[in-house]
């Protein structure tokens, strides 16, 4: 079960806490008979079309863990420190992709495995947004945003304006790579 950060308690969520099972309920459970009846190719037609949708949800949970293991320290010169991470919503649909809540500051950001760079409208969507977090308290938003296929130049532009984090695939393979790295002998 999930609750939104900073949000209504309420309003909590039932979700698979593990890929593969999420993956099995999603697209093998429904398909069964006809994986059964090794109609393999009528399944895949059947899988290709939600698959974007559902590697996005899954590359939201990457940059979450990612910010997680950032936590504590800081990313091109910005700390990251905060006491809770997870998803805002709320019950007239709205969502943010990631709200990490500290005691100074909060990050909220959003995650796209769009195959176009991501432009400055999704910053002023979520500039929007944030307005409607119930349980701010006073602390001061940071934005975060994370694309599979990098940043349009003008929210490049504005998020550095606004020191807010970026990260690219590449920059996430770094981030991992850094704090998974095994030592040289």
């Amino acid at each position: 079960m999930e609750d939104p950060v900073c949000g209504i308690k309420k309003q909590a969520r039932y979700v698979f806490d593990d890929p593969f099972f999420a993956f099995y309920y999603r697209f093998v459970f429904e398909n069964r008979p006809l994986i059964e009846l090794g109609r393999s190719a009528q399944v895949w037609q059947r899988i290709e079309k939600q698959l974007d949708e559902f590697v996005g949800f899954q590359f939201e949970r990457v940059a979450r863990e990612a910010l997680v293991l950032l936590n504590g320290s800081a990313y091109a010169g910005v700390p990251i420190d905060f006491e809770e991470i997870g998803r805002w919503w709320n019950r007239s649909g709205e969502e943010i992709d990631i709200v990490a809540a500290g005691k100074t500051e909060v990050l909220a950001g959003e995650v796209t495995w769009s195959q176009s760079p991501m432009e400055l409208g999704v910053l002023r969507r979520l500039e929007m947004k944030v307005k409607l977090i119930e349980r701010l308290r006073g602390r001061p938003v940071r934005f975060v945003f994370v694309s599979r296929s990098g940043f349009d130049p003008k929210l490049a532009s504005e998020a550095a304006r606004q020191q807010a984090l970026l990260f690219d695939l590449p920059g996430l393979g770094q981030v991992f790579d850094r704090l998974y790295a095994k030592p040289e002998p």
